[in-house]
């Protein structure tokens, strides 16, 4: 179920950790998202459970690399 964080306690800056979900709010399962940048859009919409307070730079390595789209909307990186 739902549990979003309200913007009034905290913000999605950069490093956020939270729970992915699709369009339907109850549909967060095991997939998680990092922000790259602060994403004022999802205060308030989404799930916080963390924040990367060490090896950011390492998250946006990951960030730069190839992804390839699944049929759910979600993404997994692309292999050689």
């Amino acid at each position: 179920k739902q549990e979003f964080t309200p913007a009034s306690a905290m913000t999605h800056d950069e490093g956020t950790v939270g729970a992915a979900r699709l369009e339907d709010p109850d549909s967060a399962a095991t997939k998680f998202y990092i922000t790259l940048t602060k994403t004022p859009f999802m205060d308030g919409n989404y799930t916080i459970f963390g924040k990367v307070t060490q090896g950011l730079d390492a998250v946006r390595t990951m960030g730069r690399t190839p992804v390839i789209m699944d049929e759910e909307g979600g993404s997994r990186p692309k292999t050689a």
